[in-house]
């Protein structure tokens, strides 16, 4: 427990650098967030196309697996990959412009998100209206999804910022009117990938977030950090254009606060951070005061039976 401790101390002043030079965004002085933190978007209950009296009048549920999936976005770059995705798709729906997947899978996804030569982001540009397409087709209702290995890579600002998901789960939007779909997830584990200075990547232990690709902000993730044994709550705003990326913290520990302490001193060098402290709300259980001890134990070598 002491060794614990006191690795917390010394983790919570690098943490808070990882943290800022992962964000890649604008700062200034720190203080009090203005207002209380907005409630994230959360899917709709129900979404529910145009019917085509012309198509075909297909009924029930088929189960598709689908390998190798890619799509490319106007410019030729793979904005979305996937080695499988396997789901139950609704027959019926189709006639309605609707494709609603209501459960399945996804394993090995790779999402970028670049600004296109419009100025959108290219992903958008991809799933989105096209040139002569009345608005509000293709419509999407997709998941919830249990996704394993996936990578998010935000590549709008000079330096990319990229996430490994080891799970989550992803549900996909795109209702009538809109522009282009919105992505939410939720139970997220996994780690910052890129930028990461140290040799133990700092692990995200439950957070939810949306990726709105026709909203801003583009990114919005709410996400608690395990640091010695306390919680670093924070969330991270990427806007849809240029601009500082937002980074809101809420330490719960003595470790977590130093490591607030650790950021705002390294903020201090950075000109693309905004780093305000207030409360930031993550609902999935979690206990950060064991999770040293289970990493431990998930990373050492079974001991052979003799």
């Amino acid at each position: 427990m002491q060794r614990n401790t006191l690795l917390g101390w010394a983790g919570g002043a690098v943490v808070g650098m990882l943290i800022g030079g992962a964000a890649m965004l604008a700062y200034n002085t720190p203080g009090s967030a203005n207002g209380t933190l907005s409630p994230l978007p959360t899917p709709n209950a129900s979404i529910k196309g145009k019917r085509d009296p012309k198509s075909l009048q297909l009924e029930g549920k088929s189960r598709a697996v689908i390998s190798n999936f890619s799509i490319e976005d106007p410019e030729g770059n793979e904005v979305l990959q996937a080695k499988e995705i396997g789901a139950a798709l609704d027959l019926t729906a189709l006639a309605s412009h609707l494709v609603r997947m209501p459960a399945g899978h996804a394993r090995g996804v790779k999402v970028l998100l670049r600004r296109g030569k419009s100025g959108r982001v290219s992903l958008a540009e991809a799933l989105g209206k096209r040139d002569g397409e009345a608005k509000g087709e293709n419509l999407l209702a997709i998941g919830p999804l249990e996704v394993e290995d996936a990578r998010i890579q935000v590549a709008v600002n000079e330096r990319p910022v990229a996430f490994q998901i080891d799970r989550a789960k992803v549900q996909v939007q795109k209702k009538l009117g809109d522009a282009a779909p919105r992505v939410f997830l939720s139970g997220i584990h996994g780690y910052m990938a890129d930028p990461d200075p140290l040799p133990q990547p700092i692990r995200i232990r439950g957070g939810r977030g949306v990726i709105d690709l026709a909203g801003d902000p583009l990114v919005d993730i709410r996400a608690r950090i395990c640091i010695g044994g306390s919680e670093l709550r924070v969330q991270i705003e990427i806007p849809e254009r240029h601009g500082a990326i937002r980074l809101r913290v809420d330490p719960q520990g003595f470790s977590a606060r130093s490591a607030l302490v650790a950021l705002n001193m390294v903020s201090k060098f950075k000109d693309r951070l905004e780093v305000s402290k207030g409360e930031v709300e993550v609902t999935e259980p979690y206990d950060c005061t064991r999770a040293e001890g289970r990493e431990a134990r998930r990373q050492a070598p079974k001991e052979k039976k003799r």
